[in-house]
Formats: C-alpha cells, sequence, structure tokens
C-alpha cells in the first residue's frame, strides 16, 4: 500500500509538473505577441501621419487628419489588441467555426449558413454610401496592415494552428448583422410555446404566454408618445391571438412539435461568443440634475462573462470625428459614447422582429411550397461548409439551403422538425446600420441624431439621449414588423398571404420623446408603451422589476450627480423578490418544524438587498426556484418545464400574476387533492431548505449569497486545464439577480452561475463631457501576457469606473505608449 501511495504521488507530482511548464512555457511565448505601441511605422494605405496615444488604461486616442486614416487606425490597433476575437466573431457570423473547433459547433455553422448572413453582409455592402464604403475600405485595410506584420501571431491563433485571413469590408457588415440576431431570439419563444401547445394544447398554453402588466410601467407613457397614433381596428386584432388565424387555433388537431434540437444551433453560438443579453440605461434632465446639465447612464449586459470583453473602448478624432466609446471589435466607431456635444447610450427593444411559419410542401416535390393556393419554387442554393477532424485535415458536409416567400427553412439548419419551418427575420435583408452608426458619432444635436437613427435596422434599440445644450430625449429605432395577424407569440400558417407581414412601422411613428414632463427617461428592456399605442411591438418584455427600481430611486431624490448614478448602478435590491416575498412567505408563519420556521425567518426579516453575505436571498433563491419547478413540471414534465423556464422573459410575469391570483396552476395533477398556491409554496420551502442542507451544511448563518452565486470570466479555448489557467478570470463571489439593477442572471439549469451582466457601465455628466467615466469586464486587451487583459476586473466588480480622457492634456503625461502611422511603403518584418 505504501510502495503504490509514493507511486501515485509521483504520478500526480510528474503530471503537475507538466502542467506547469506547460502554462510557463505558453505564457513566455504570449510575450512575443504583444504589440508594437511606441515608435513609428511605415504603412501602405494611409494618406497622412496618424498619432496613437495609449493612456494608462490602455485605451487609445487616435489624431488623424482624415476620416479614411482615422478608420485605418482603428482597424490597425482593433487587430493590436483583439484579432483573434475579431476572427472568432467573423467565423461566428459566416458559418465557419467548425474550421477550428470541430464537428462539435458544425451546427451552429449550419444555423448561420441558413441564415445566410455571410451573403447579405456581401448585399447590404452594395447598398452602402461611397462615403461609408470606403470607411469599411479603410478599416479593413487597417486590420490587414496589422495581420501582414505580424511575427508572432496571438496565442489562439497558434494553439489551434491556423493563420487569419485577410478582412473585407464584408465582415465587418456580418458581425454587425450576427450582434443583431443575437438581440432577436423571439423564434426560441415561438419553438417553446409550439411545443407547450403540442403537450398541452392550445387554450392550456395561452394561459402561460406573456403577461406583462397592462398598466405598465411602460418607457413611454401614452400621454408623450409622439405622435399619437389613434387606435384603429386592426390593432385589436394583433394585440391578441385571434381564433384561426394562428396554426394552433383551439379545437385544431395539433401534429407533433419540433424538438429542443432546433436550438442546439443557438446555443452553440452563445457558448462561443456569449450570451444576449439585456441592458439599463436612464437619462436626467438638468432639472434634476445638481450640475444643471443631463446625466446619462448606461449599461448594457451583452456577453458580460465573456474574456476578452464584447467592447473595446476607443477615442477618434479627426476627419469630421471626435468621440470616444465604445464598440465592438471588428466594427469601425462605438455604438455607445459621447462626442463635444451630444451623448448616447442604447438598451434591446425587445421588439419582436421574427415569426415561424408552419410551410405546406408539394408532396410530389419537395422544392415547392404552398401559397395562396398555387405551388411555388424555393430559391435554393447549395452550402459546403468544412469541420476539422485533425490538426490540419478538415472534411465537409453540403447542405441545400430553401427559401420561402417568408425566409429560410429552419429544417435545414437542424434535426428532428418534423413539419416545414420557415423564419421571417427583419435581419435577412439589407438595412443601412452601419451607416446609422457614422451618422450618430458626428451628430451635433437632436435633429442629427433623429437623422441618423431613420438607417438603424436591425435588431431594434431603446436609444436614449442628452447634450451639452440640456436637452434629454428617447428614441425606439429600427425595423419593426407590421402583422397581418397573431401577436408573434405562434407559429403562424404560411400557405397563404393572409398572415404575411405587410411592411415595416414608419419610423415617424416609432415611440419617441424630447425633454419629457418627467425630467427623466429610464429603459430596462421592459414594455415600451401601452396597448392604446397603434403598433404591435412585442408581447414578450423583460420584466417590469428593473426600470422600477431604477425610477424609484431616481424619485426618491431630489437632484442627482454622476456618484449617485453610480449608485444605482450597483443596486441590488430585487423588487421581484419583494412582491414575491409579500404574497407566500406568510404562508410559512405557521409552520410547527423550528428549523424551517428558522428559514422563514430569514426571508421575513430581509430588506431584500441580494449582497454577498445574504442568507435570505439564498433561501429565497433556492426556493424560487423548486417553488417553479413545482408549478410547472408536472404538467409539462421535467424536460420541457426546463425549457419554459430557461425562457426568462417568457414565464417571469407570468408566474407572478399566478402567484399573485392562487392560479390552478399550483395544484399537482399527480395527486389526488387539489393543492393551493400555498400548499406548494410550503412544500417547495421545505425542499428547498434541505436541498441547501445538503450544498451548504446545517449552520444556516453560513449560507451567504456569494458561496453559491459567483461570477466568472470565461474564454472559448478554455476547455482545458492548461487554457482555463492562460485564459479565465475568476471565479469571485458577485451580488444581485436577474431582477436587480446590478445585473446578475443565472441560466434555470445553472441557477447559481452568473451567465449574463454588466458587460460595460458608463456615465456622463454633462457639465463635465470631457471626464466621463465608465467601464468594461476585463481589460483593453485580448493577450493574457498584457497588463490590460484583466486589469479592469477588480475595479469593474468594486463597481469603481476609469475616465474616459478626451482631451489631450489630460492623459499626455501619464501615457503607455505613442505610435506613429506614417504613410508610403511597408518596413519588413516589424511587429505591429
Amino acid at each position: 500500500m505504501r510502495r503504490a501511495l509514493v507511486v501515485i504521488g509521483i504520478c500526480c507530482a510528474i503530471v503537475l509538473a507538466a502542467i506547469g511548464a506547460a502554462y510557463l512555457y505558453a505564457r513566455i511565448q504570449l510575450g512575443r505577441s504583444l504589440p508594437r505601441i511606441s515608435g513609428a511605422v511605415t504603412l501602405d494605405g494611409l494618406r497622412q501621419q496618424v498619432e496613437i496615444y495609449r493612456d494608462s488604461y490602455g485605451i487609445p486616442h487616435i489624431y488623424a487628419q482624415n476620416p479614411d486614416d482615422l478608420m485605418f487606425a482603428v482597424g490597425f490597433v482593433s487587430a493590436q489588441d483583439r484579432l483573434w476575437q475579431m476572427d472568432l466573431t467573423r467565423r461566428a457570423a459566416t458559418g465557419r467555426l467548425a474550421e477550428i473547433f470541430g464537428e462539435e459547433t458544425l451546427e451552429a455553422d449550419v444555423l448561420v449558413r441558413t441564415l445566410g448572413i455571410e451573403q447579405m453582409a456581401a448585399r447590404q455592402l452594395r447598398t452602402l454610401s461611397p462615403e461609408s464604403a470606403g470607411a469599411l475600405t479603410a478599416y479593413s485595410s487597417g486590420v490587414n496592415a496589422c495581420i501582414e506584420r505580424l511575427r508572432t501571431l496571438p496565442p489562439e491563433f497558434r494553439m489551434l494552428r491556423y493563420r487569419p485571413e485577410p478582412w473585407q469590408p464584408s465582415d465587418t457588415l456580418a458581425i454587425s448583422r450576427l450582434l443583431a440576431w443575437q438581440l432577436s431570439m423571439n423564434f426560441e419563444s415561438e419553438i417553446v410555446m409550439m411545443r407547450l401547445i403540442a403537450k398541452l394544447g392550445a387554450r392550456k398554453t395561452a394561459e402561460l404566454s406573456p403577461a406583462y402588466p397592462m398598466d405598465g410601467p411602460f418607457i413611454m407613457p401614452s400621454d408623450v408618445v409622439e405622435p399619437q397614433i389613434s387606435q384603429s381596428p386592426s390593432l385589436e386584432n394583433l394585440s391578441r391571438n385571434r381564433r384561426g388565424a394562428s396554426m394552433w387555433a383551439p379545437g385544431r388537431p395539433h401534429r407533433a412539435a419540433p424538438t429542443a434540437q432546433i436550438l442546439a444551433g443557438a446555443s452553440h453560438l452563445d457558448a462561443i461568443i456569449g450570451t444576449p443579453g439585456g441592458s439599463n440605461g436612464w437619462v436626467i434632465g438638468p432639472s434634476l440634475s445638481k450640475s444643471g446639465k443631463p446625466l446619462l447612464a448606461n449599461d448594457p449586459h451583452l456577453s458580460g462573462t465573456r474574456i476578452p470583453s464584447p467592447w473595446y473602448i476607443v477615442h477618434l478624432c479627426g476627419g469630421g470625428y471626435d468621440v470616444i466609446g465604445g464598440l465592438v471589435p471588428g466594427l469601425p466607431v462605438p455604438m455607445l459614447g459621447h462626442n463635444r456635444r451630444i451623448g448616447w447610450g442604447l438598451t434591446n427593444m425587445n421588439a419582436d422582429v421574427q415569426d415561424i411559419f408552419i410551410e405546406r410542401l408539394n408532396p410530389k416535390d419537395p422544392n415547392q411550397y404552398e401559397y395562396d393556393g398555387r405551388w411555388v419554387d424555393m430559391d435554393t442554393r447549395i452550402e459546403r461548409i468544412a469541420f476539422r477532424t485533425g490538426e490540419q485535415a478538415l472534411s465537409f458536409i453540403q447542405k441545400e439551403i430553401r427559401r420561402t416567400i417568408h425566409g429560410p427553412l429552419m429544417n435545414d439548419a437542424v434535426r428532428g422538425v418534423t413539419q416545414a419551418i420557415s423564419l421571417s427575420w427583419t435581419g435577412l435583408e439589407p438595412t443601412e446600420d452601419i451607416e446609422a452608426l457614422f451618422g450618430i458619432a458626428r451628430a451635433r444635436d437632436w435633429r442629427d441624431f433623429c437623422r441618423a437613427l431613420s438607417k438603424f435596422g436591425v435588431a431594434p434599440q431603446n436609444f436614449i439621449y442628452a447634450d451639452i445644450d440640456g436637452n434629454i430625449g428617447y428614441y425606439g429605432a429600427g425595423v419593426v414588423p407590421v402583422r397581418s395577424s397573431g401577436n408573434g407569440t405562434t407559429p403562424q400558417r404560411g400557405w397563404t398571404s393572409e398572415t404575411a407581414w405587410k411592411g415595416q412601422v414608419p419610423f415617424e411613428e416609432m415611440p419617441h420623446v424630447l425633454n419629457p414632463p418627467s425630467g427623466y427617461i429610464v429603459t430596462a428592456n421592459n414594455k415600451v408603451v401601452a396597448d392604446t399605442y397603434g403598433h404591435l411591438l412585442s408581447v414578450e418584455w423583460a420584466p417590469r422589476f428593473r426600470y422600477e427600481r431604477i425610477a424609484e430611486l431616481i424619485e426618491s431624490e431630489r437632484a442627482h450627480d454622476v456618484e449617485g448614478m453610480g449608485r444605482i448602478q450597483l443596486d441590488t435590491t430585487s423588487l421581484l423578490a419583494r412582491r414575491l416575498c409579500e404574497v407566500v412567505v406568510p404562508a410559512l408563519a405557521n409552520e410547527p418544524d423550528g428549523e424551517l420556521r428558522q428559514a422563514a425567518g430569514y426571508l421575513e426579516r430581509w430588506d431584500f438587498d441580494t449582497t454577498t453575505d445574504s442568507v435570505a436571498a439564498t433561501i429565497y433563491h433556492e426556493f424560487l426556484l423548486k417553488f417553479a419547478q413545482a408549478t410547472f413540471v408536472d404538467e409539462m414534465g421535467y424536460e420541457l418545464a426546463k425549457e419554459y423556464l430557461a425562457d426568462y422573459y417568457l414565464w417571469v410575469e407570468r408566474f407572478v400574476k399566478l402567484v399573485e391570483e392562487d392560479s390552478h396552476w399550483f395544484d399537482d395533477g399527480r395527486t389526488d387533492t387539489v393543492e393551493t398556491r400555498d400548499d406548494l409554496a410550503v412544500r417547495s420551502f421545505k425542499e428547498a431548505v434541505s436541498s441547501l442542507k445538503r450544498k451548504l451544511g446545517n449552520d444556516m448563518t453560513k449560507w451567504q449569497w456569494g458561496r453559491v452565486h459567483i461570477i466568472a470570466f470565461g474564454h472559448p479555448l478554455d476547455r482545458s486545464r492548461v487554457g482555463k489557467m492562460l485564459f479565465n478570470v475568476g471565479p469571485f463571489p458577485f451580488p444581485g439577480d436577474g431582477e436587480t439593477v446590478n445585473r446578475a442572471t443565472s441560466e434555470f439549469a445553472k441557477p447559481y452561475d452568473v451567465s449574463m451582466a454588466a458587460s460595460i457601465r458608463h456615465i456622463m455628466d454633462f457639465a463635465q463631457l470631457d471626464r466621463t467615466l465608465g467601464i468594461h469586464t476585463t481589460g483593453q486587451s485580448g493577450n493574457p501576457a498584457s497588463r490590460h487583459y484583466r486589469d479592469f476586473t477588480e475595479k469593474w466588480l468594486n463597481g469603481e469606473c476609469i475616465p474616459y480622457m478626451m482631451d489631450r492634456e489630460d492623459f499626455i503625461e501619464d501615457i503607455e505608449g505613442h505610435l506613429t502611422l506614417m504613410p508610403g511603403q511597408s518596413v519588413q518584418g516589424t511587429e505591429p
């Protein structure tokens, strides 16, 4: 036995030494791939000299003398810091992930190829203005100048044994459209509802449809919507499912619904590039500001737990630009930020821009579908998709992509669908989003801002606005379809034009306001406007609770400043927890078991602040998990209940309504007795306490929220131990939950691992616009050897920000690099 233990110990030591040696070698190699940030570099493609200063936070400040050179330099510095991230996102957008990752990401590639994002980007490029096309060409030239001068590739390229291909202008447009896809995922909800109807029937499923409160709150109070649109008879038809309008009308026989495999491609995409997310944003007018100028705060939650961060902070100066903010690597201008006169932020509108259509195929010709009583030929194309089978070996599959008048057949993207299903999405057609971003960055007032927004297409966003003249505003911008029937929650009949889209909501009629009487505007992915508004935007919204908490905190103070805006961003009080506990905790008051009474006491005394040291927060979340599962699993079954509960915006408001009504859904159909809400709540609470004892021990004082609720920043190459050591950051204890302002959403299947958080925060005071505060999650660099790989993380966790400096004298004394780009012949062999 002793000899065996010695052998085991030696083997373990050898393994650990090997891992350590591999890690040390990797770190040495990483250092060789750091970019050159000082000196002078001569590059083809430039017209005039460009100066790039990197401040102490790694933020590049780019000074150019014309717009094309400015775009060239943005491409160059973006590639210096984030080349592999850019290439990965490009591959995700064009369906080429499997070429580097192998068969495990093939479903994601098939999905993207079916959507045809690459083809759409090529079409969009042909529609751009000469100015915008030239800007993208210059940006691509800058990226390629960096690639061409690389002596040592970033580590991920070497680990995966491939080199990046030249950047094309269409790659930027494809990335933009992939981002829109992440924010337009209503089709998943339709599939879940379709499966529920097949299991429960249409009438019962209607009881589980989204249930945002009729009285709000709304981003836009009805009395300030511009312009007022009178309700038409057709609106009543759009506001609810009409009998017969849906494929799944009551009384119709239901064919088998598709399996969960239809969601696999989207899930693989999320695993690689990060989760789609919500956001918070609010703007306060001069009357509520201590400085007498507007305040604007914004914290998007897109891919908040990925590393590198999905955001890259940059300052662009020259050629008509003087703007600072966060851009998405692969795009040339900030999506959120400010220039010298205006600032803006955005949150996802959650507009429903996708519909599933059930198609009837010709049994004699699978490439024909029925439409208005005749057989119509589908548009078809062949996609040859490569996937890696060895270090350098590639295999291929060939897919025929078929498209109806509504959009591509999703059957071509996934297995297991028993009916022909096509997807309509506004993102399948070219739009002018990139033109909008260029225009926003250069806007000088509300009129310029709106003119730029009129070109914004996919996915619709809630844009908040402020300027140095004291104005604040809101505009819901983007393409929203006008439906002939239905409300977008369930698939429609594809064989008739009666259900087809009928154009889009005119830009002038989208909700917007300038200087509302309230003196402030709040957006938190919640419902934009009441049903009296003349167009159907969506029926599936984020729960109201983040909006209500932000508004509550704004109204609790007479005047606000930057520090107060920061406190609101970091607030971790859950109004959802408050509402649910007010209703169900009294049912626990008479529980005779002393241990359960002790646990219930934590909830009774709780202030609903989900801090890391809160015991009540842990008990509440475990109870909510058990309570929600118990409510639905008896009739849905475990797998379908898990899918329903995974769609956060689909069920939370509905569940609150069921709780408030003491609904029949709380009766467990598997028992002979009729259970009430309180009966099921008590049973679920007992299960929650027992579960926590198994996980955390018998001592309830040690059940702190931070012990179980964690955030970690994961890299796409973290599947190996060395990959985790090299790239990942965390885990860390983290406060909040899915309904706190400082958001920390978890997947229902992994209830304590944060999957969505604020990926960037910024706060603007228009009295000192050149000293905006902001931060994103990790750091400016994508290279683990850089000191800017994770230098933001501790600050972000602590709620600290860094200054966004626009004046050269503010950062020049503390720069870490000054690189001059000069036009002319390239100097070979020089590290960029």
